[in-house]
């Protein structure tokens, strides 16, 4: 069973109710099959299905409610989840497509996003190596240009071994 981070957004919970941080989905048949089915699940009575556990619904006060899977490409990057605090309302199979397109362009949204930021991390990076591959080839290129310039215009007034010193010099920071 896949695990979902779970945390509810605007409810106030009794105080003695605690959701751990990542429950089964399968212990939310309503989550397990709009993941399953990757379209949007209505539920317009939780008490008469095994939905949500009855404890949850009961203490969040539950009335109807609708989960939206987030999903593009096979890829489920969470829930979206909506209810009217005990109250229960009605949706029709055309509203329960509309939200299902809604949660497919979302997860669209949400995978550019990913992307975008990956994108924008790679360049970071790409940005850091090719500082820190300048200032590396810096060093090594600036003794050699040296020595050849010293080779060039000087050679004549330098002792074999000083000749000899620059050689070795140029070979080991070629």
């Amino acid at each position: 069973m896949t695990d979902i981070e779970f945390e509810p957004t605007e409810v106030t919970p009794p105080d003695d109710l605690e959701l751990p941080p990542a429950l089964p989905v399968g212990h939310f048949g309503a989550f397990a099959r709009a993941l399953a089915t990757r379209r949007a699940v209505y539920v317009e009575d939780p008490s008469t299905e095994a939905a949500v556990p009855e404890r949850i619904a009961r203490d969040f006060g539950l009335g109807s409610f609708v989960i939206v899977p987030l999903t593009t490409d096979g890829r489920c990057f969470g829930f979206m989840t909506c209810d009217q605090r005990s109250e229960r309302f009605l949706l029709d199979e055309a509203e329960v497509d509309l939200l299902t397109t809604f949660g497919t362009l979302i997860a669209g949204f949400l995978e550019k996003a990913i992307e975008y930021g990956q994108l924008r991390r790679l360049n970071e990076l790409k940005s850091q190596f090719i500082a820190l591959a300048s200032h590396e080839l810096r060093t090594p290129a600036g003794a050699v240009h040296g020595a050849v310039r010293t080779l060039d215009e000087r050679e004549h007034e330098l002792t074999d071994e000083q000749r000899a010193e620059l050689r070795r010099m140029l070979t080991e920071q070629s």
